[in-house]
């Protein structure tokens, strides 16, 4: 079986701050369950999630299962001013462009 890949971005303005990892492919892992075994991974975090250049919805990441040999790339949101979160395109471009 060809192993997962996944592919951390710590941030996504410097491209080589990043981590790649391949790690065994499970049919029943779940999206989430690799989220999890990446470095940057924290509880409370948000991130941007691709699979294999798609965009993964939160909502969706306990249910996807994903394909042996598969890319899944985790990149950090970016936190505006104001202590408030909020979804930067700006970041998620630079996430998806350095998983390539």
């Amino acid at each position: 079986m060809k192993p997962v890949h996944i592919v951390s971005t710590r941030n996504p303005f410097n491209q080589s701050d990043k981590s790649v990892q391949q790690v065994k492919f499970s049919a029943v892992m779940t999206v989430e369950g690799y989220i999890r075994q990446s470095p940057i991974f924290f509880d409370g975090e948000h991130y941007f999630v691709t699979v294999n250049g798609g965009l993964v919805d939160k909502k969706d990441y306990r249910t996807i299962t994903i394909n042996e040999g598969s890319y899944v790339t985790i990149c950090p949101v970016i936190t505006m001013g104001g202590g408030k979160k909020k979804k930067n395109i700006i970041s998620l471009i630079a996430g998806l462009a350095l998983a390539y």
